[in-house]
Parts: structure tokens; C-alpha cells; sequence
């Protein structure tokens, strides 16, 4: 049988991670490293924009 609510959870998250992942690259510029080393280590957007001064 198949499931709608897991396709569209998979794919939502899919497209947050993507936007999180462009932004990082955007607001870092290649500066902080990889942005899945980083999300791996506890990189938080929010307080990595903090910490930009976003």
C-alpha cells in the first residue's frame, strides 16, 4: 500500500534541508567548511546566523 503522508514528509524535508543547505553556503561562503560536517557537529541556523549578525 502506499503511503502519501511518508512521500510528503520525505520530500518537505527534502526541500527544508535543501534551502538550509543553499543558505549556509550563501551566508558562509565556503568560510565555515561543509555544510554536512557541520550539521553533523550541532550547526544550528539560527545561531549561526547569530553569530553573523543576521
Amino acid at each position: 500500500m502506499y503511503n502519501d503522508d511518508y512521500y510528503d514528509d520525505y520530500y518537505d524535508s527534502s526541500d527544508d534541508n535543501d534551502y538550509e543547505r543553499d543558505t549556509f553556503y550563501a551566508l558562509t561562503d565556503g568560510n565555515y567548511g561543509d555544510y554536512e560536517d557541520w550539521k553533523e557537529n550541532g550547526g544550528d541556523m539560527d545561531s549561526l546566523m547569530d553569530c553573523l549578525g543576521y
